[in-house]
């Protein structure tokens, strides 16, 4: 949980699904909300963000349930009643070519009702996310089964609290794990020195010292 992805999943280390929060206005007019979290410890975190234009906020606390599930409840509190907008909700990305994962990997697929999808990565074993209750659309962007929209919000929304629970169900050996912020603590880059490493002395290209025959430039000298 946190950095640019609310949620990111991996596996080998790469980084193969992450999140974000696109809203519409009409006319498919940008509406996006940015989504922050934070740590509340013990595996606890809040989460809010707001988008402006539909004067819609948004509201989370995300825990987790056991070493392998994940449950993040959302809270849409909405100042005005919504009317002929696109929505938005949840954007999945998923790195289906990412070189981390096996070449004959099964595609996600939507689970029925509008509930979420499921992502089958060996036998019997899978990664799920369901909402409850049903959202307004599921549907892969363009057929592209590697971004997948989740509409918390549809083309109409009545005025005040919306709240809808998002479970993340990882496969058997899955576990959760803390962010970098929260293992090594936040990053203060206020005193840091800008430019102390120019970008176009540093590094010091020394492939050369890889040409053959090895030895062919003599001993390195720092002079």
């Amino acid at each position: 949980c946190g950095g640019e992805s609310p949620i990111t999943v991996t596996y080998k280390g790469a980084p193969i699904i992450t999140m974000k929060h696109p809203f519409w206005a009409a006319n498919w007019s940008w509406a996006g909300a940015t989504v922050h979290t934070k740590s509340l410890g013990d595996g606890k975190y809040s989460m809010y963000g707001e988008s402006r234009k539909l004067g819609l906020a948004i509201r989370g606390a995300a825990s987790a349930k056991s070493d392998h599930v994940f449950e993040v409840r959302y809270k849409l509190v909405a100042a005005r009643e919504l009317k002929n907008i696109i929505g938005g909700g949840i954007e999945f990305r998923l790195d289906l070519k990412s070189d981390a994962l096996p070449k004959s990997l099964a595609k996600p697929e939507l689970l029925g009702d509008e509930r979420g999808w499921r992502w089958s990565v060996a036998k019997d074993q899978a990664l799920t996310v369901r909402f409850d209750p049903p959202v307004a659309k599921v549907y892969f962007e363009r057929n592209n089964p590697s971004t997948i929209r989740v509409m918390l919000v549809g083309e109409s929304l009545a005025a005040g609290p919306h709240e809808v629970t998002m479970t993340i169900e990882l496969p058997k050996g899955g576990t959760m794990a803390r962010s970098a912020a929260e293992r090594y603590g936040p990053a203060d880059v206020d005193n840091w020195l800008p430019n102390a490493l120019s970008w176009a002395t540093t590094p010091v290209d020394v492939s050369f010292l890889n040409h053959k025959p090895a030895g062919r430039h003599g001993f390195i000298r720092a002079e």
